[in-house]
Parts: C-alpha cells; sequence; structure tokens
C-alpha cells in the first residue's frame, strides 16, 4: 500500500458499511461488478501526480481527503428555481446529489426507454445487464512498455460507489424528437461525494440527442466531488450527440468521464463546454469498433480566476475506414490553468483511418497557463493522422483593424473572444447551439471572462 493507505481503508469501510443500502444489492452481476470495480480502486487507489494522465496540476483536496457517498435530502427551494424545459427538450431528469428527484416528460416517447438507473435495477435489471463493464475494461492499451495500463482509480471508485443515475436506451429505427436533457445539482453541508452512472445505448439506426448539465448553487458549500461515468453504446448506423456543461462553483471538483463502443456506421458527436470556477476534468473515450464509424470530440473551455480545467481524450480506431475530428478552444484569464490531453490510436486493422486534434488556447491574462500534450500512435501503414496545438493572445493587428473602426479595445477583445469560441458552439445541432450560447452568455456578448 502506498502513503494513502490510510485514506484508502477509509473507503474500504464505507464500502462495507453500505453494501446493504447500494442499489441492486441482491442482484449477483451487480454485486460482483461493484466488488471487482472496489478491488481496482483499492489497487490503483486515488490518481495521483505519478500517474501520467493526472501529473498536469495538483487538484486541491482530491489527495487528501475522504469523500462519504452524499446522504443529504433533497432542497425543494433550489430544485423549484430551475427554470422550465425548452420547447425542444420533450424529457428532463433531474438529480440532486447524485440521485433522480424528478423526472418530467410530456408524454412517453415510442421506442425509447427512460428513467433512473435504481428504477432500471428496481424493475428491469435484464435490461441493462452487460451494460456496466467493470473497472478493468478501461485500462489503455500502450505501444510503449516503458509505462503500463493507465489506471483510473475514480473509474474504479465510482463503479464501486454509484447511488444512481440515468439510463436512456432507444429501439431501433427511432430518432428521438428535440434533445433529452440531465441536470445534475449538488449541494452539500459536509466534505461529500455523488458518483453517477449513466447508461446510453443506441439500437440499429436510431439518433438521439442528450444534454447533460452540471449545475451549481448560489450557496457556498465544502468541498464536492462530483465523479460521473456515462456507458455509450452505439448500433450500427446510429447517431448520438452528448453535450456536456459543466459549471460549478469554488469548492466543487467535477470529474465526468465518457467511455462509449461505435460501431459500423455509426456516429458520436461529444462537446463539452466548461466554465467552472472550481476544479473539472472531462474525459471522453471512444472505441471506433465498426467500418465506416466515426467520432467527433469537441470543447470549449472559459476560466478566470483560480480555476482548473483538464480536458482528456482517447481515440481509439480498430478496423479500417474509420474517422474522428478533435476540436478544443480554450480561453484563459486571471489565473486560472487549463490542459489538453489527447490520443488518437490507430490498430493494425485500421487502414484507412482519417483521424485530426486541434487544440488552441487564448491567454488573457499574464498569470494563466495552457499545457497541451497531444499523442498519436499508429500501427498501420495506410492512414491521415495529424494534430496541432497553439497556445497565444490577441493578435495586436487584429486588435488594431477594429480600432480604426471605432470600437474600443474592450470590446474588441470581446468580439475575437467570442469568435474563438464559435468554432465549437456553431458546429452544434441548431437547438443544442442556441442552448451553448444561453450557457456561457456568447449570444448577448457577456463573456464574463474579459473582466473590466
Amino acid at each position: 500500500m502506498t502513503d494513502s493507505s490510510a485514506l484508502i481503508e477509509q473507503y474500504s469501510n464505507s464500502f462495507s458499511n453500505l453494501s446493504e443500502s447500494f442499489i441492486g444489492k441482491n442482484i449477483e452481476w451487480v454485486k460482483e461488478s461493484r466488488e471487482k470495480a472496489f478491488k481496482q480502486f483499492y489497487k490503483d487507489g486515488v490518481p495521483r501526480q505519478d500517474v501520467e494522465e493526472w501529473n498536469t496540476f495538483s487538484y486541491r483536496g482530491i489527495y487528501d481527503n475522504f469523500f462519504a457517498n452524499s446522504s443529504e435530502q433533497m432542497d425543494k427551494k433550489i430544485v423549484d428555481k430551475l427554470k422550465p424545459r425548452d420547447k425542444n427538450c420533450p424529457v428532463r431528469m433531474v438529480f440532486y446529489n447524485g440521485k433522480m428527484v424528478k423526472l418530467e416528460e410530456d408524454e412517453p416517447i415510442k421506442g425509447v426507454k427512460i428513467n433512473s438507473l435504481k428504477y432500471f435495477l428496481d424493475n428491469c435489471p435484464e435490461l441493462i445487464e452487460g451494460k456496466i463493464p467493470d473497472a478493468s475494461f478501461y485500462s489503455e492499451h500502450r505501444l510503449s512498455k516503458v509505462v503500463d495500463s493507465r489506471p483510473q482509480g475514480l473509474v474504479a471508485l465510482n463503479a464501486a460507489f454509484y447511488q444512481d443515475g440515468a439510463v436512456i436506451l432507444v429501439d431501433k429505427n427511432t430518432i428521438v424528437p428535440g434533445y433529452i436533457e440531465i441536470i445534475h445539482i449538488g449541494n452539500a453541508s459536509k466534505i461529500s461525494m455523488s458518483p453517477v452512472r449513466s447508461v446510453v445505448s443506441l439500437s440499429k439506426n436510431s439518433k438521439c440527442e442528450v444534454v447533460e448539465r452540471i449545475v451549481s448553487t448560489e450557496e457556498k458549500t465544502p468541498l464536492y466531488l462530483s465523479n460521473h461515468v456515462t456507458d455509450i453504446e452505439l448500433s450500427r448506423f446510429s447517431s448520438l450527440t452528448y453535450l456536456r456543461l459543466v459549471d460549478g462553483n469554488a469548492s466543487d471538483i467535477h470529474v465526468n468521464s465518457i467511455h462509449a463502443l461505435v460501431n459500423e456506421n455509426a456516429e458520436l458527436y461529444c462537446p463539452s463546454v466548461i466554465k467552472s470556477q472550481g476544479q473539472s476534468r472531462i474525459e471522453s473515450r471512444a472505441n471506433l469498433l465498426g467500418i465506416k464509424s466515426n467520432a467527433k470530440i469537441d470543447g470549449l473551455t472559459i476560466l478566470n480566476k483560480e480555476s482548473i480545467s483538464e480536458s482528456l481524450t482517447r481515440v481509439m480506431h480498430c478496423t479500417e475506414n474509420s474517422t474522428s475530428d478533435q476540436t478544443f478552444r480554450t480561453i484563459l484569464n486571471d489565473n486560472s490553468k487549463a490542459s489538453f490531453l489527447g490520443k488518437i490510436r490507430v490498430e493494425k486493422s485500421a487502414d484507412g483511418t482519417n483521424a485530426i486534434m486541434s487544440s488552441k488556447s487564448l491567454l488573457l491574462s499574464e498569470n494563466a497557463r495552457a499545457n497541451a500534450k497531444p499523442e498519436l500512435e499508429i500501427l498501420a501503414d495506410d492512414v491521415k493522422c495529424s494534430h496541432g496545438v497553439t497556445v497565444g493572445s490577441f493578435n495586436p493587428d487584429q486588435i488594431f483593424y477594429l480600432r480604426s473602426r471605432g470600437i474600443s479595445e474592450k470590446n474588441a477583445k470581446q468580439l475575437l473572444t467570442n469568435a474563438f469560441s464559435k468554432i465549437v458552439i456553431d458546429s452544434l445541432p441548431v437547438a443544442l447551439s442556441k442552448v451553448s450560447e444561453k450557457f456561457i452568455g456568447v449570444d448577448d456578448h457577456k463573456l464574463e471572462v474579459i473582466g473590466k
């Protein structure tokens, strides 16, 4: 055991004490999966900076605090403050401290099963059996023998302790109207965590759009860890857009991981927009398993003050003629820090791969810091793979041009910042683009990151 042995023992005791209250406790495959996951967590521990994927920044509080599962009851006043559903949103699921408290829907959508993970485990566990892999499934293959598979301790922690989650199952030949919204509210009076485990599965020739929104309360809260893992499976010719919007106060730590299996001619579009005041880590992992499968992973991060954010991507091209496109834009002010860790791996059998990766960071302060680490691991011969990284401030010529047209320096910087962010926003479907614009304030030219 490492120096964190005392912390690990706290989690071990908690796991034993909570075993009789876990959802699905009487289902053998659920129980076995949890136990296997905790063994993995006990082995890997809480990720520290000696783990390659976590060595860019030191996450304040995550290494030296025990996060118990939140047991606090819903504050109805906070839930009632949520704005009404958009007209393009027929279904909304609301979670409070990791547990679903409300399911809003106009009427059941034909061909779609939507409810909480607890509901499925209580009533129809056979529908999701095999759709929640154990933690060992997420180990990463590497060409290099110097570094073995990268441990994912927080994924294992989630798989052991999850309290609830969202489940979306779409039947074949079904196009879901509008978008499904999932809202997570975190509000705790003591140090705690909400491990959420979600499942999205699309059958052949189906299509769905999902918005997952993580919101913060206005109240000052103790250190709070939201640890979300979403398992996605796309069957042949299906299409999924999964948009993550991450907000939070200074005491929040958001770790949000997506693991997707993309089959023949299926399409995954996985954008994220982050403006958290605390610490956030957004992971997107896609295995392109079928011919002509496609993954597009975009990210927009807007930070100020002392906030920290990391975006991590892993795209595995497993067969021929698959494509992937990664576009990330980061805007940093004050003492904020951000990093991009992107990887493309092309297997021997993946001739005809076309993969692109781009990361650009705009620094608005001398104290802001941006890191980028693109990786290509290519085993096939007939491929097109590229990556590009830039870090810099405003172009003086652009500022001069705008000021020569009577625009103030502040407004000129505002316009350029908005334009910088729009490359991600404009790629979204129309309804989700509007949702994202309202989220960051770009629709009314009030990106708060600029300052006075």
